[in-house]
């Protein structure tokens, strides 16, 4: 997916948030202004789980290495690791901008949102658990908060075309 894609995406998710009912202006205003915090939280959480995923293959494998269990971890279980490390990554990136009240930390945020669709997507297929509709769903309401603060990130900087 292209910058461009994203952006594309953005701005029709704009437009549809427009026509979803508004939170109250001071829960907006209180959900931005400790998005920082929340976002520092699900990077530290994804990093701890993948940091979790990895000791636990190494502790298999190390089983595994005096032959005592027949299969080992697949591309997609490793796959999986490196997504929750570039979710994390993205989401403790964004803690200083958010802080700052900058719009590219909010869009840090939802390319976050991105990656961990795409993570959802890699924990099914590697056998981990995960369920697509809830995934799905989460994403939604995250959606539906992310657009309804931002406007507050936004501000002039917004290129799409949208009064905020």
């Amino acid at each position: 997916m292209s910058i461009k894609a994203v952006e594309k995406l953005e701005v029709q998710l704009a437009t549809i948030s427009k026509q979803l009912p508004s939170l109250p202006q001071g829960f907006s205003e209180g959900l931005a202004r400790y998005a920082w915090i929340l976002s520092g939280i699900a990077g530290l959480a994804s990093l701890a789980s993948a940091w979790d995923l990895f000791s636990i293959s190494s502790t298999v494998s190390a089983v595994c290495a005096f032959g005592l269990c027949p299969a080992s971890f697949g591309v997609f279980f490793y796959l999986s690791i490196a997504t929750l490390v570039i979710y994390g990554v993205i989401y403790l990136s964004a803690v200083k901008p958010l802080k700052d009240m900058k719009k590219n930390g909010w869009d840090l945020v939802f390319l976050g949102t991105l990656v961990n669709l795409v993570s959802v997507v890699i924990f099914i297929l590697a056998g981990l658990g995960g369920n697509l509709v809830t995934a799905l769903i989460t994403v939604a309401i995250v959606w539906y908060l992310l657009f309804a603060i931002r406007p507050i990130f936004a501000g002039k900087d917004a290129d799409d075309g949208l009064e905020i």
